[in-house]
């Protein structure tokens, strides 16, 4: 009876550690940048851009697609992004970005449906930033989700996004998305 209960305590534990692990924070993977095509997010969102994507469940099933269009402005050290989204079943959104740069790389971010501050990095073509977004389900409870959201600019006027929605370290779905100017 005892040694059942100690591999059970054996295996929670390796549990617990293997779900904490996959919830730890990386960074932006230097060998997927280039310095040919320098991102500077202040830029590409300063005129009007647009970009398409498609939401994939925790199943890798096309769960729904959208159009969003951004706005971009800067005010004094700080810059908003407002990001109106249209989905294809109707459902609009918007999201207004308040960021902070710290220096020309690191910022921080907030907006109404972030829970708490976003972190974010630049590096070379990508960006990386991570945060919590809290979304409304089907059955109307909201939900935390922590998101891994990368960006890579790989033309001048052309930026390819990949964002991975987590729940407990394991991802619940994807977005996948091409933005242009």
């Amino acid at each position: 009876m005892k040694h059942t209960m100690k591999i059970k305590l054996i295996l929670m534990s390796l549990i617990s550690s293997l779900l904490l692990s996959a919830c730890g924070k990386s960074e932006p993977n230097p060998d997927f940048t280039d310095t040919k095509n320098i991102l500077n997010i202040q830029e590409f969102f300063a005129t009007k851009a647009s970009g398409s994507g498609v939401f994939f469940d925790y199943a890798d099933k096309a769960y729904r697609h959208f159009y969003v269009t951004f706005a971009g402005e800067k005010k004094g050290d700080d810059f908003f992004l407002t990001e109106d989204f249209v989905w294809s079943d109707g459902e609009k959104q918007q999201r207004i970005w308040h960021l902070v740069f710290q220096d020309d790389k690191n910022f921080t971010g907030t907006a109404d449906d972030v829970v708490g501050i976003a972190k974010g990095k630049l590096l070379n073509n990508s960006l990386h930033m991570l945060y919590t977004l809290r979304v409304k389900r089907e059955n109307g409870d909201m939900i935390d989700l922590n998101m891994d959201d990368r960006m890579y600019l790989t033309e001048k006027n052309v930026i390819i996004n990949r964002a991975k929605a987590k729940k407990y370290g394991i991802t619940v779905g994807e977005l996948v998305a091409t933005f242009s100017k």
